[in-house]
């Protein structure tokens, strides 16, 4: 089953049925008591925000319904769960709770309670340099004259997916990055399903290195999935390709690049719109950022700067603060660096994230607002690339699911532009792939991306590759070719 952000289900529900009957351990009535209770808080939480009445005897039978098809999926009947399945995505569309509330709410009631539970859970912090210097740094190096591949959002294990991953391997890239999210929950079995198994399909036995951050998704089920994925990616704890955090780092071996992926999703279980560093981590990456000479591509799962998301919980940016800046992430980084008089984003050079399923470049040097301040700091280079295989729908906006209700645009513009001299602003230009097919809806889908970084040239290149789903018409073959998008010195 397929469910994009269109799609008026919760996914991270179907999720956790799916991963009960994959390992066949489904109790009916026990797993049916949890599915109501789930439908149910999502149904008070949306009574109160929409004032939509009730819809009771629908979750009622989509209840039913989700345990009948986890039963017919743990039996190996395929045919009943087929038909359970069209059945399910015609009472989807009666539904009146979104993608993006669904999962919160469900999330938060099945899964993960809060960062505090997480991070005792699952998550390896740093315990301090004195004590584990090398802690979460990569044993071997890229090649000073090799290429790495940067994707974001892209584990959905759908063709499209593949599609763009063949694209990336086209390049011949000596380590893929990835910016986090696997899809709906990163529970193991979707790890599976939806990471490893697409990389074993398009790669085979050639796939280079992978490392990877945790987005919003894998923490949906409190990273479970995730760290148990990083400690076979790569070979294993034995493998000097070993991730062993979800942050990391990795350099060249000429000594003129790093690259340090960061886990904001640990802290975007409690503050979804401005996640927080967990602050060992925070030091971490300030003592390699302080200690390297070279240039320093930082990554994040979630937006350092917000163009269509709730940002430091202001819909439209903080108009009195940080504007559509991640407050935490400019107050981690805008340090004094020891001994210097430089601050950690003086020596940040591009700055790449996801979360947000599209492409945006952002104009260099492109002043920090921090409130009470006259010395604002400065960022270098940074770029949104979360579109590599999450669907970005493109079209006039629905009243009854508009994130911002009131505020005037354009039809069929979620964005609107504003001056690149306000840097309390988005950009004033938003270079956005093209839309090659229609999205089901009267709307259409943006191409999907990604990046390659050639650290011999010193360049940045970005392409995008056609996007499709169950709903729309695949491309033919010759049309899901990649093509160049935009690209920058590094």
């Amino acid at each position: 089953m397929r469910f994009v952000p269109s799609t008026k289900i919760g996914s991270l529900l179907v999720a956790s049925i799916r991963e009960a009957a994959k390992i066949n351990n489904v109790d009916p009535e026990l797993t049916r008591q949890e599915v109501t209770a789930a439908l149910a808080a999502a149904q008070a939480y949306e009574h109160n925000k929409m004032n939509k009445g009730d819809f009771q005897e629908l979750n009622h039978e989509m209840s039913g319904m989700l345990i009948d098809w986890a039963e017919a999926l743990a039996n190996g009947n395929d045919q009943l769960a087929n038909q359970l399945e069209a059945k399910l995505n015609g009472l989807a569309a009666k539904h009146p709770f979104s993608y993006a509330d669904s999962i919160r709410i469900l999330g938060r009631h099945m899964h993960c309670s809060s960062t505090a539970h997480a991070r005792q859970t699952y998550y390896r912090a740093w315990e301090g340099k004195n004590k584990v210097p090398d802690f979460a740094k990569v044993k071997n190096k890229v090649s000073g004259s090799g290429k790495v591949a940067v994707i974001g959002d892209w584990g959905t294990g759908e063709p499209d997916a593949d599609a763009l991953l063949r694209a990336v391997m086209a390049h011949k890239p000596d380590v893929i990055l990835h910016l986090g999210d696997v899809y709906e929950a990163g529970l193991p079995a979707e790890i599976e399903e939806h990471f490893i198994a697409p990389l074993d399909r398009v790669c085979g036995t050639g796939r280079p290195p992978i490392l990877t951050i945790p987005g919003n998704h894998e923490y949906f089920s409190c990273g479970e999935g995730f760290f148990q994925l990083i400690d076979v990616l790569n070979g294993g704890p034995q493998s000097d390709w070993n991730q062993q955090a979800s942050f990391f780092c990795l350099r060249s071996d000429d000594g003129k690049y790093q690259f340090l992926g960061a886990d904001s999703g640990l802290g975007c279980i409690d503050h979804a719109s401005s996640p927080a560093l967990d602050q060992t981590e925070v030091d971490w990456h300030r003592a390699h950022i302080a200690g390297f000479t070279g240039k320093t591509i930082f990554m994040t799962h979630h937006q350092l700067i917000a163009v269509d998301h709730e940002i430091n919980g202001h819909a439209h940016g903080d108009p009195n603060g940080y504007g559509y800046f991640n407050r935490h992430f400019v107050d981690a980084f805008n340090e004094q660096i020891p001994n210097t008089n430089e601050t950690y984003f003086d020596r940040i050079d591009l700055w790449l994230w996801g979360h947000a399923h599209w492409f945006i470049p952002f104009s260099p040097k492109r002043p920090i607002p921090v409130p009470g301040s006259s010395n604002w700091p400065t960022l270098k280079r940074g770029q949104l690339l979360g579109g590599s295989a999450r669907e970005k729908t493109y079209r006039a906006p629905d009243p009854q699911y508009d994130p911002h209700p009131g505020v005037s645009r354009k039809p069929a513009e979620w964005i609107e532009p504003r001056s690149s001299m306000d840097p309390k602003a988005p950009p004033g230009e938003l270079l956005v792939p093209q839309a090659t097919n229609g999205d089901g809806y009267g709307g259409h889908l943006y191409n999907h991306t990604f990046a390659i970084l050639d650290l011999a040239a010193g360049e940045a290149a970005y392409y995008e590759v056609p996007s499709w789903t169950d709903d729309t018409p695949k491309p033919p073959a010759d049309k899901q070719l990649p093509k160049a998008l935009w690209h920058h010195l590094l």
